[in-house]
């Protein structure tokens, strides 16, 4: 430990104490900072003290470095401004006396006797909750952490574990509060990001163990040939993973209906030279882009099946736009074209009534099939989807 006392020269408080003063350094900080707060105490007439101190016989200054080793008093300072904690004192009053560098830094204040006087209640408009913590310190006469915050220089609100504790004189009479407060505003931003996080975990993960429980139920229906259903259900897996690994790409915030097609044809196992895409560039929220993947998967097999994708010389035409008006709409067209005759079904599968279903609940969509001899085609209209989708 070092045997030192150092000299804080802050200048003159609002009362007209000249706050020049001495502390030595102490296994209890509360006795240290009382040392200081002694010496402050009885520093009054500021300008009078500050102009003998500058004749050379400013005697609380002087004394309380005297004989002190100049290379002591340098490390203590370093030590006390050179913390990346907030330190700071109060006399009972609530006034400040002492502060470091960090704290000044924080709050946009120059230097220590533009401090120096003040309470919170001049610098915050209102001293709460920092007097009531201060107080219950002093009561209790013992070091209690509480959780404060307070906006910075800069308008932002910093979140800090302050450490306060009751400063006492050499009678051991408490005569202020210190506090030794560690920032906490990352940590905090960081665990609410972290349940957000697993919020969202929780309902994506419940949203996709719903969409393969559908898929179950209608791959492996009573009247389906169990081999039939096995490639239906592995097919429609695909198809979902596909959507999730554009998700991750783009962060789980929203994905592009290109990139979404390209993948889905993909996943279905058609090359991009048996199908034509063309549309602006429109961005899914990560659900409707879950969803609208699953639709086209859909389309897909079906035109693989029975459609234009069934021969070798049949293609599909994926196409979108931007209806303008003061609703906005995207119309998406699915158009098979080079294929065998289309003979209009007696009844719809579970592929459309899927592809009918997810896209009126994701998009708000209204879907027409038209079973048209020259091929099958499928007409979406939807208002435009935006960022505030599903997700």
């Amino acid at each position: 430990m070092l045997a030192a006392t150092v000299e804080v020269a802050v200048g003159e408080s609002q009362d007209g104490a000249l706050v020049a003063v001495g502390f030595e350094p102490h296994e209890e900080l509360g006795k240290v900072l009382g040392k200081v707060f002694g010496k402050a105490q009885g520093m009054r007439r500021g300008a009078r003290m500050r102009k003998s101190a500058e004749r050379g016989n400013a005697h609380g200054a002087r004394r309380a470095v005297a004989g002190r080793s100049p290379a002591d008093v340098s490390l203590l300072r370093a030590f006390f401004d050179a913390s990346t904690s907030y330190a700071f004192a109060k006399d009972l009053d609530g006034r400040y006396i002492l502060a470091n560098r960090h704290y000044l830094d924080a709050f946009g204040i120059a230097r220590l006797e533009d401090l120096v006087g003040l309470t919170d209640k001049d610098r915050f408009g209102s001293a709460e909750p920092y007097s009531a913590n201060d107080l219950r310190v002093i009561e209790e006469g013992r070091p209690i952490a509480f959780e404060e915050e307070a906006r910075t220089a800069d308008g932002e609100l910093r979140q800090a574990i302050s450490t306060k504790f009751p400063v006492l004189d050499e009678t051991g009479s408490v005569i202020g509060v210190g506090s030794i407060s560690t920032d906490i505003t990352e940590r905090r931003r960081a665990e609410r990001q972290r349940s957000v996080l697993v919020e969202e975990l929780n309902h994506r993960v419940k949203n996709t163990l719903a969409i393969v429980q559908g898929l179950v139920r209608q791959s492996f229906g009573p009247n389906r040939d169990a081999a039939a259903g096995l490639e239906a259900f592995e097919g429609r897996l695909r198809a979902l993973a596909a959507s999730h690994d554009v998700l991750t790409r783009e962060s789980w915030e929203r994905a592009s209906l290109d990139t979404i097609a390209r993948e889905a044809f993909a996943g279905c196992g058609v090359g991009l030279e048996r199908v034509r895409i063309a549309g602006p560039e429109v961005m899914l929220a990560p659900k409707q882009a879950v969803n609208v993947t699953m639709a086209l998967h859909e389309l897909c097999t079906n035109a693989r099946k029975y459609g234009a994708l069934h021969g070798e010389s049949g293609l599909v035409v994926l196409m979108w736009r931007i209806a303008e008006g003061p609703s906005p709409r995207l119309q998406i067209e699915w158009r098979e074209e080079g294929g065998a005759p289309v003979v209009p079904p007696e009844r719809r599968g579970f592929g459309l009534r899927m592809v009918e279903g997810v896209l009126r609940a994701e998009l708000g969509a209204s879907v027409a099939f038209d079973f048209a001899p020259g091929g099958f085609a499928c007409h979406v209209d939807a208002p435009v989807p935006t960022a505030e989708g599903a997700a």
